[in-house]
């Protein structure tokens, strides 16, 4: 079978505008694809990637954010190289 289609992916928490009260923060996301169990996802925090992790379905990664708002989105690969890129989330860090 060939992978052809990007995974599906949504971002989960935190939202945007949330008021988080310590750091490290944990994001978490789904991502999913019928075809391939083992996707690579990288999530970046203010345009920097942060951290790495792999897998299929609701994932979490714990990230380090500094003091006011700051964006967080997730870009997730396949074996075949099929990207999807989340959208934007701005929560703050107070």
């Amino acid at each position: 079978t060939v992978l052809d289609a990007p995974p599906a992916l949504s971002l989960l928490g935190p939202v945007n505008l949330a008021n988080i009260t310590s750091s490290p923060v944990t994001v978490n996301w789904t991502v999913n694809s019928t075809l391939d169990a083992n996707l690579t996802c990288s999530v970046y925090i203010n345009g920097t990637l942060n951290a790495t992790t792999t897998g299929n379905g609701t994932l979490l990664a714990s990230v380090t954010a500094f003091p006011g708002v700051y964006s967080w989105y997730v870009i997730c690969q396949d074996d075949a190289a099929n990207t999807n890129t989340s959208g934007t989330r701005r929560p703050s860090l107070s």
